[in-house]
């Protein structure tokens, strides 16, 4: 299954973010769109969200609950750790991902991490470690293919689901 989970997120790279999803409320929570923008049946009228959010869903995404950071270069821009009041550094540093095309994508073999680079010079790493948070049966993160997702859960599998 690692072997074809590595072939399934090449399909991320290339792909530009188009929405960021974080905030008061969801904790270090976040959500990243990429792909093509689906219309929505019905727009969602939240006004947190940008008028692509209410009125498109996303094509490919990646949902992360476990500790994350990212940096530009070597800079130090946001974690999981850091506020995220809806102008904090958190919402903020997502926020420069958008518009920014994924360069690689590499999976860790033994931990599960996940590393992601930009064409801006941004390195995400999403790391596997959710357990202690939220014991063996949940998720680190979530990968939103078209008609799947895939999942890296806090025991360190693999489960694909349809969508």
């Amino acid at each position: 299954m690692i072997q074809e989970f590595k072939k399934l997120i090449e399909r991320f790279k290339g792909l530009e973010c188009w929405s960021s999803l974080a905030g008061e409320g969801t904790g270090s929570i976040f959500t990243l769109g990429f792909g093509k923008k689906i219309p929505r049946e019905r727009p969602i009228r939240n006004p947190h969200l940008t008028s692509d959010q209410q009125n498109y869903d996303k094509e490919y995404a990646i949902m992360v609950w476990s500790s994350w950071n990212l940096y530009k270069e070597t800079l130090f821009v946001c974690d999981s750790d850091t506020p995220n009041d809806n102008d904090g550094q958190m919402v903020v540093g997502l926020k420069q991902l958008v518009g920014k095309k994924i360069k690689e994508i590499t999976l860790k073999d033994n931990t599960f991490d996940l590393e992601i680079e930009f064409d801006s010079s941004h390195r995400l790493t999403i790391l596997s470690d959710g357990y202690d948070l939220y014991g063996d049966d949940a998720d680190n993160y979530v990968l939103f293919f078209p008609r799947f997702t895939l999942s890296v859960t806090t025991g360190l599998e693999i489960r694909r689901s349809l969508r």
